[in-house]
């Protein structure tokens, strides 16, 4: 008998918990049932029964679930249930649970609550006020999480929600997601010491700015010199660090191209020189895409006059690094001038190769 528990030893307990636990998650998943309850919470009169149908379902699931911690599989079981649970809820009502179990103790109750809004966010069509509203409002719980939580994995998660949740519907309220991005540009996030957190932390920002530009202006004084940072420990590391390159570029790129005017002075003249380590460092082929997506961004939005005196001021340390960096260099300030070749005396004999 399945339900026989008590005719069972501990092994067949636990694969009997892990098949019923299988096969709900797999039950939960069907699309027709899907669309039926999605219909009944909105219109039927049963709604409100349904929903302590459901609240009861994640108490008993989160309580499986602590049962459990530390049986990998078990416990991975009890997260799919969970999140299934909640992918059945309609946005408004998955809000809503989501912001009960984000009090909770437990920090894989609260990832999984806050995947189950990210990946519902991806799904929510533009023009539904209703939930827009909803998802932009509940910025504010994800921006406490970050700030307050000493889980490195749920921050990360959080971060990504906050990443979506701008991405699709950030330019119907800037001011939500400026505020988001102060929590995120803050020490509880791109701040951090874990390079996962801070990647997230970059790509995010890369994101916010192209929403609320202007508004991110007051953030450059933080931003940048953690970016550059980050950019420079990229490239001192023994262990490659190409992901951390990249966003960090992603958010110089973002940055150019929204406010070009505010990239000027010390925080080009870092990114040039950073950008000439980079070109000698022994990284994989997407990292030069990244920086030479950077070059053509900036000498295309930035001032020709801040450019070149860039340049001039990066020219000697550029040529000291050697012929492939003072290359790259001359490519940025042909894009600025198009009558400047490569191997033009204009340019300086000193980038040509030694024989």
């Amino acid at each position: 008998m399945l339900f026989g528990f008590n005719e069972k030893d501990a092994g067949q307990v636990e694969n009997s918990l892990l098949n019923l636990l299988s096969s709900l998650a797999q039950l939960l998943n069907d699309q027709n049932l899907h669309t039926r309850l999605g219909r009944v919470l909105r219109h039927d009169s049963d709604a409100a029964q349904l929903r302590v149908v459901f609240t009861e379902a994640m108490e008993k699931a989160i309580h499986i679930s602590q049962q459990v911690r530390g049986r990998e599989v078990l416990h991975d079981a009890c997260s799919r249930v969970l999140s299934s649970l909640l992918n059945l809820l309609p946005t408004v009502d998955l809000i809503k649970s989501a912001e009960i179990l984000l009090d909770n103790p437990n920090d894989e109750v609260r990832r999984t609550a806050l995947k189950s809004v990210e990946v519902k966010v991806q799904s929510i069509r533009q023009g539904n006020d209703v939930s827009t509203k909803a998802v932009l409002a509940f910025l504010s719980q994800i921006g406490t999480i970050i700030q307050h939580s000493p889980d490195v994995a749920l921050k990360h998660t959080a971060v990504a929600c906050i990443d979506q949740i701008s991405e699709r519907f950030g330019k119907k309220d800037p001011s939500a997601i400026a505020a988001a991005a102060q929590i995120v540009s803050g020490v509880q996030s791109l701040g951090s010491s874990d390079d996962r957190l801070r990647i997230i932390s970059l790509l995010c920002l890369a994101s916010t700015v192209d929403v609320i530009q202007d508004e991110f202006i007051p953030l450059l004084p933080a931003v940048l010199p953690k970016a550059f940072t980050y950019l420079s420990q990229s490239l001192d590391s023994q262990e490659p660090k190409n992901n951390l390159h990249n966003a960090v570029y992603a958010l110089l790129c973002s940055i150019v191209e929204r406010l070009p005017f505010m990239f000027s002075g010390q925080y080009l003249d870092n990114a040039l020189e950073l950008s000439h380590r980079s070109a000698v460092a022994d990284l994989d082929p997407d990292v030069d895409e990244s920086r030479s997506q950077f070059y053509q961004l900036a000498a295309k939005q930035i001032d020709a006059k801040e450019c070149f005196s860039a340049i001039e001021r990066s020219w000697t340390g550029a040529v000291e690094m050697g012929y492939e960096v003072s290359f790259h260099a001359c490519s940025f300030a042909s894009v600025q001038s198009p009558n400047i070749r490569l191997g033009d005396s204009r340019v300086s004999e000193d980038t040509q190769p030694s024989n």
